[in-house]
């Protein structure tokens, strides 16, 4: 970091404790988990999220989240993910601050790659959701999987989420259930297709491949050549 970026960032770290000093930046900027937690329970169930998410900064908007991470307060991102993550609910809404988390920001896995796997697993774990109740004798759990964040983006099209994650290189972040879940996802609904068909040619290669080096050479030797023979392999014979 050179000393003009050194002084930006203390001039931005001043003025955002001065004017943006509610009291979740208060917790933050302390480091202070039980602070974040004292401060969110003040918070009304449906604005939980944008208190982590987005605030006034003067005359910018900040978000809390971000500002933490980028700090490196593992602790802090850790207790703000599980609270944004918590499905709540009163008698006619519930609340779920994934659609908030990854509307604010889009490439939210990729700063949590880039930043600690223990982040980025607490993220997959928050896109998890099971059951208290089990069935079957206990051997069986309703789960539901929140695939939709990392399978699309905010446009529609395919989210770059898998590949951040495939990126980390963490074979128990890979393994994860819920990559699991959109790993077979995407095979049997796009991949599985395309593939087939894009190796539908190497197939045929391989079939000629076997017949001109083991099947037509051992029917040569068994039978002779003949007209049949050339015939049917849609070759003329010698004269």
């Amino acid at each position: 970091m050179t000393v003009d970026k050194a002084l930006s960032f203390e001039v931005l770290w001043f003025w955002t404790i001065a004017k943006g000093s509610t009291v979740v930046m208060t917790a933050i900027n302390a480091n202070n988990v039980k602070g974040l937690q004292k401060a969110l329970a003040a918070a009304p169930r449906g604005e939980r999220a944008t208190w982590l998410l987005h605030i006034q900064v003067g005359d910018q908007f900040i978000s809390p989240f971000v500002w933490a991470l980028e700090n490196g307060s593992e602790t802090i991102c850790h207790a703000m993910l599980r609270d944004l993550l918590m499905i709540r609910a009163d008698r006619s809404l519930y609340y779920y601050g994934a659609d908030e988390l990854f509307a604010k920001h889009q490439d939210v896995v990729k700063r949590l790659t880039d930043r600690t796997s223990a982040l980025l697993r607490t993220l997959l774990d928050g896109l998890v959701w099971r059951s208290q109740r089990t069935e079957a004798n206990g051997t069986l759990r309703r789960v539901n999987y929140f695939v939709k964040y990392v399978l699309e983006d905010a446009k529609g099209k395919f989210s770059p989420s898998l590949k951040n994650i495939s990126a980390s290189g963490d074979p128990s972040i890979v393994s994860h259930p819920l990559v699991s879940v959109v790993v077979e996802l995407l095979w049997a609904g796009v991949v599985r297709r395309q593939f087939i068909v894009s190796r539908i040619w190497n197939i045929l290669n391989l079939i000629i491949f076997v017949m001109g080096q083991e099947i037509t050479p051992s029917m040569i030797r068994n039978n002779g050549p003949s007209n049949e023979l050339y015939s049917l392999l849609l070759l003329e014979p010698e004269r």
